[in-house]
C-alpha cells in the first residue's frame, strides 16, 4: 500500500532559516515541499490558487506588519 505525501510550504522573513526548514522538508516521505516564501502575503496567494495540506510559517512578518501576538 503507498503511502499518501502530502504537499506543504514553508513562510519565514528570514534566508537562512528558510533553508533550513526546505533541507529539513526534503528527508520527509510524508511531505513534498512545494513553495517557500519569504512574503506571507505571496505564501497565502500561493495557497489560495494551490492545493497545499500544511503551511509551516514564522510567527512575526515586521516587514507587512504582522505578528502573533
Amino acid at each position: 500500500m503507498k503511502q499518501a505525501v502530502y504537499p506543504c510550504i514553508i513562510v519565514d522573513d528570514d534566508s537562512s532559516a528558510l533553508h533550513l526548514m526546505a533541507e529539513i522538508f526534503k528527508g520527509s516521505r510524508l511531505f513534498r515541499l512545494v513553495g517557500a516564501f519569504e512574503r506571507l502575503g505571496d505564501a497565502i496567494d500561493f495557497v489560495r490558487k494551490n492545493k497545499v495540506a500544511l503551511m509551516v510559517a514564522d510567527i512575526e512578518f515586521p516587514e507587512e506588519g504582522l505578528a502573533y501576538d
